[in-house]
C-alpha cells in the first residue's frame, strides 16, 4: 500500500539527481570553458603589454634621436668630442642602438672642403657611395648633394662608414625623401641585414631631421631650404625584444616587418620552443611609418594560465544545488564579468607604461582616474589625487577661469570642445609645469557630457628652451634695428624673468679703466639700489659681482645676509629685499672682461642645473651682442676719425660742413672757418724724423681742442693742413681766435 508513494519519491529522488546531475555536469563544462577564456584574455593582455612597452621603447629611442638632434641643431660647430660625449652615455645605456650617425646635408660646392675635413681626420676615401650590381662602396659620383656620414657612433665599430653617403642606398633615399616632402619628422627604414654583425639578425634605421634654427621649418619649401642633415640610428629590433623577454623560457614573442615582401622576421625570442598546445596572439600596429606584427606565444604551462582555483570542480558539487534558471544567470554574469576584467585589464595595463599622463575627470571636474605616469609627474599617490578637485590651486595657479571653462563645457554653453591646451601646472614642491593636453568629452547614454578623458605630455623643457629661443630672436632683430644695448638688454632681462617667477636680473659692464662696474640693465631691480651700486669697484670679496669679475669666475652667494661678500652691502640688500645673488662674468673675444650677468631672488635658494645652463647660454649670448655693438661703434670710429690726432677726418670734416652752411643759410645765423698749416713742417720731419713730426701735429691738435667750445670742432684735412668750424661766431671772434693757435703752434715748434 505504501510501494506506490515510496516509489513516486524514489522517482522524484531519482529525478531530482538527474537534474541536478545534468545541471552540475552544464555547469562543470561551462567552467572549463571559462577557464579557457581566462587563459585567452591573459595571452591578449601579455600581448598588449608587450606592444605597449616595445612601443614605448620605440617612443624613447625617438625622444633619444629628438634630443640629439636638438643638440646638433644649438651647437654651430660640433666637434667629434662633443658628439662622443653626447652619444656615449646613450649607447652605454641603450643596446639596441647599433650605431648613431650624424649625416649633415652637403651641397655639390661643399664637396671638396668636407672631404678635406674628412682627410685630415684620418678618413681619405672621400664621399663614398653603394654600388648596387657589386653591392661594394666605391667613390661617389657628382651629385648636387649628399648625405656623408661625417660622425659615429662607437667610431671603432662604424668606421668603414665615415663618408659614405646615405642617400645612395635606395631604402635610406626613400626614407629621406618622404621625411622631406611629406612632413615627417620621425621614420624608419626597411629591415635589412647588417655585414658586419655576425648574429644574423635584422636592424632597421632611424631618421630624424635636423633644420636650421631659424627660420622654423614648417612649409615644405622650408623644411626643403632649412635641412642641416638627419640623425641616423642603426637599431637591431632583437635587443629589444631581448629585453623585453626577461628570459621567460615559456613565452615565445616574434616581431615582423610586414611592409616588405613575405613580412620579413626582424626579431624573435624563444620561437624554436614553441609547441602545438601554446596559445597565440597577433596584433599589427604602425610606428615610423611602417607596419609591424607582433606576435606571442605563451606555453599552457606557464604559471599564469594555471588555475589553481580547482573551480570545476566546485561548481560541479555545487551544481547539484543551483537550478537550471540560476545556472543560466550565472552564466551571463560570469560572461559580463569576464568581458568587464579583460577590457579593465587591457585599459589599466596600456595607461600604466604609456608615458604621457592619463587622466578622467567627472562633470565636476574631480579626478576619478589617474595612471602611473601622471602620479609621478605631480608627486602625489593615486590615493591623495582620486576625488580631489583637477581645478584647484592645488594643481593650477589660474584655476578659477580655466574652471568656468570646463563647467561651460559640461553644460554645452561651450561653441566649440576643448580639443586642444596648454596650461601651467603644479606639482607637490609647487614647481611649475607646462603640459600640454588632448582632451574627449565623454558623454551619458542620453548624450549628454558626463566628463573627460585627458591625455597629458610635459613639456616644461620644450617650452623653456622655446620661450628662451624666441627671447634671443627679437633680441637680435632689436640689435639689427640699432636699438640701445640698454634697450636690447631690458627685453633679454624681461624675458628672462617672465620665464622665472621671482627672479631679477642685472647687466654690469666694466667700463673704460676696467676697474669698476657700470649700469647697463636691469629692469626689475629698484632705481635706488641700482644707483648705489653703478660704478661699484671690482675686487675680490665685493658682493657677488664685483667678485665674479675679479676672479673671472661664477658665484653663488645663497644667503646675502650671511654671506662674507656682501657684509659691506648687507643693508642695503635688505632694504631693497634682495635674498640671494647669482653672478656670471661675461667674457669676449679671447677671454676679455665685458662685465656680468647676476640673478637676484628676494628669498634664500640655490640654483639648479636649469638655472645654471640659463646662466651661461645668456651669458654667451650677451657677449655676443655687446661684442656687436662695440665693433660697430670702433667701425664708425675709424671711418670718420684722424687715426694720428684723433681729431674729425677730412670727410667728417667737410660733411659738418655742409650741414652747419645749410643750417647757417636756413636760420640767418653767424659761421666762420679758419684754414691752417704748419710752416715748414717739412724741415722738422726731414731734420727730426717723422716721428717728431707726428708728435708735433698731436700736440697741435690737443691745443686746438682745449681753446675750442662744444659746438666748435677742429679737424685735419690733410698733411699738416686743419680746419676749425666755429658755428655762431662772426669774423673778427674768429680771427682772434686763429692768431691764439698760431702763437701756440709756434711755441711748439
Amino acid at each position: 500500500m505504501n510501494q506506490r508513494p515510496q516509489l513516486s519519491r524514489y522517482l522524484n529522488i531519482l529525478l531530482v539527481c538527474l537534474i541536478g546531475s545534468s545541471l552540475s555536469f552544464l555547469g562543470y563544462i561551462h567552467s572549463a570553458q571559462l577557464e579557457q577564456q581566462q587563459q585567452q584574455a591573459t595571452v591578449t593582455k601579455l600581448m598588449y603589454e608587450r606592444q605597449a612597452q616595445l612601443e614605448t621603447r620605440i617612443a624613447t629611442t625617438i625622444e633619444i634621436l629628438d634630443a640629439l638632434g636638438s643638440f646638433i641643431s644649438n651647437t654651430e660647430s660640433l666637434s667629434a668630442q662633443a658628439y662622443h660625449s653626447f652619444s656615449q652615455p646613450i649607447l652605454d645605456r641603450h643596446p639596441e642602438f647599433w650605431a648613431v650617425h650624424w649625416v649633415p646635408r652637403i651641397t655639390d660646392n661643399e664637396r671638396k672642403n668636407f672631404e678635406e675635413t674628412l682627410a685630415a681626420r684620418g678618413f681619405i676615401n672621400g664621399i663614398t657611395e653603394l654600388e648596387p650590381s657589386t653591392n661594394s662602396i666605391t667613390p661617389s659620383s657628382p651629385k648636387s648633394e649628399y648625405y656623408p656620414v661625417l660622425l659615429t657612433e662607437p667610431l671603432k665599430r662604424n668606421r668603414a662608414i665615415i663618408g659614405f653617403d646615405a642617400n645612395s642606398r635606395q631604402i635610406n633615399s626613400d626614407v629621406i625623401s618622404q621625411t622631406l616632402n611629406q612632413n615627417i619628422n620621425f621614420l624608419s627604414s626597411a629591415p635589412f641585414k647588417l655585414v658586419q654583425d655576425n648574429e644574423g639578425s635584422a636592424s632597421v634605421v632611424f631618421f630624424r631631421p635636423v633644420f636650421s634654427i631659424s627660420p622654423a621649418p614648417t612649409e615644405l619649401t622650408t623644411r626643403k631650404q632649412s635641412i642641416r642633415g638627419f640623425i641616423v640610428a642603426l637599431v637591431k629590433p632583437q635587443t629589444i625584444l631581448d629585453t623585453l623577454a626577461a628570459n621567460d623560457q615559456n613565452i615565445a614573442t616574434q616581431l615582423r616587418d610586414i611592409m616588405s615582401d613575405n613580412a620579413i622576421n626582424i626579431g624573435s625570442s624563444g620561437q624554436n620552443k614553441i609547441e602545438d598546445d601554446w596559445l597565440t596572439q597577433q596584433v599589427r600596429f604602425a610606428s615610423l611609418g611602417r607596419e609591424w606584427q607582433l606576435e606571442l606565444s605563451i606555453s599552457n604551462k606557464h604559471p599564469l594560465l594555471v588555475d589553481s582555483s580547482n573551480r570545476a570542480i566546485l561548481i560541479l558539487i555545487a551544481g547539484l544545488c543551483f537550478t537550471f534558471t540560476l545556472a543560466a544567470i550565472l552564466y551571463r554574469l560570469s560572461q559580463a564579468h569576464l568581458q568587464i576584467i579583460q577590457e579593465r585589464d587591457r585599459a589599466q595595463s596600456y595607461l600604466d607604461t604609456v608615458e604621457t599622463i592619463m587622466m578622467v575627470l567627472d562633470k565636476q571636474g574631480r579626478i576619478t582616474m589617474i595612471n602611473r605616469k601622471g602620479c609621478n609627474i605631480l608627486g602625489y599617490s593615486e590615493a591623495e589625487i582620486i576625488d580631489s578637485l583637477w581645478y584647484s590651486p592645488r594643481y593650477m595657479p589660474d584655476s578659477t577661469e580655466r574652471y568656468d571653462t570646463y563647467l561651460a563645457c559640461m553644460n554645452n554653453k561651450l561653441s566649440k570642445e576643448i580639443v586642444y591646451s596648454e596650461n601651467p601646472v603644479l606639482d607637490h614642491q609647487r614647481n611649475r609645469l607646462q603640459i600640454a593636453w588632448h582632451n574627449r568629452v565623454q558623454f551619458d547614454n542620453d548624450g549628454q557630457p558626463s566628463g573627460m578623458l585627458s591625455a597629458g605630455e610635459d613639456i616644461t623643457q620644450k617650452h623653456y628652451f622655446s620661450s628662451l629661443e624666441l627671447i634671443r630672436s627679437k633680441a637680435m632683430q632689436s640689435a639689427l634695428e640699432g636699438l640701445s644695448l640698454r634697450t636690447i638688454f631690458d627685453q633679454v632681462l624681461k624675458g628672462i624673468e617672465a620665464l622665472n617667477p621671482g627672479a631679477k636680473c642685472s647687466i654690469l659692464l666694466l667700463d673704460d679703466s676696467g676697474k669698476h662696474l657700470m649700469g647697463c640693465s636691469a629692469p626689475s631691480l629698484p632705481e635706488a639700489y641700482n644707483a648705489a651700486i653703478d660704478g661699484v669697484e671690482i675686487g675680490d670679496g665685493i658682493g657677488s659681482c664685483g667678485t665674479a669679475a675679479f676672479r673671472q669666475e661664477r658665484v653663488i652667494v645663497e644667503d646675502i645676509q650671511q654671506h662674507a661678500y656682501w657684509a659691506a652691502f648687507k643693508e642695503l640688500a635688505a632694504e631693497h629685499e634682495l635674498g640671494s645673488c647669482w653672478s656670471e662674468p661675461i667674457f669676449g673675444k679671447k677671454g676679455r672682461l665685458l662685465g656680468t650677468f647676476a640673478i637676484y631672488h628676494a628669498n634664500v635658494c640655490a640654483p639648479i642645473d636649469r638655472d645654471l645652463s640659463l646662466i651661461s647660454k645668456t651669458t654667451d649670448f650677451i657677449s655676443l651682442i655687446i661684442e656687436e655693438q662695440q665693433t660697430e661703434t670702433e667701425l664708425k670710429r675709424m671711418a670718420t676719425t684722424d687715426e694720428l690726432t684723433s681729431l674729425p677726418n677730412r670727410r667728417k670734416f667737410l660733411a659738418t660742413l655742409e650741414a652747419e652752411l645749410t643750417r647757417a643759410k636756413r636760420y640767418e645765423r653767424q659761421l666762420s672757418l679758419c684754414m691752417l698749416d704748419l710752416d715748414h713742417f717739412k724741415k722738422i720731419n726731414d731734420r727730426y724724423g717723422h716721428h717728431v713730426g707726428d708728435t708735433v701735429l698731436s700736440n697741435v691738435a690737443a691745443t686746438m681742442q682745449s681753446m675750442l667750445r662744444e659746438t666748435d670742432m677742429a679737424g685735419r684735412l690733410g698733411g699738416e693742413e686743419f680746419g676749425i668750424l666755429l658755428p655762431d661766431t662772426q669774423e673778427e671772434h674768429a680771427v682772434i681766435l686763429g692768431l691764439r693757435v698760431g702763437a701756440q703752434e709756434a711755441e711748439l715748434r
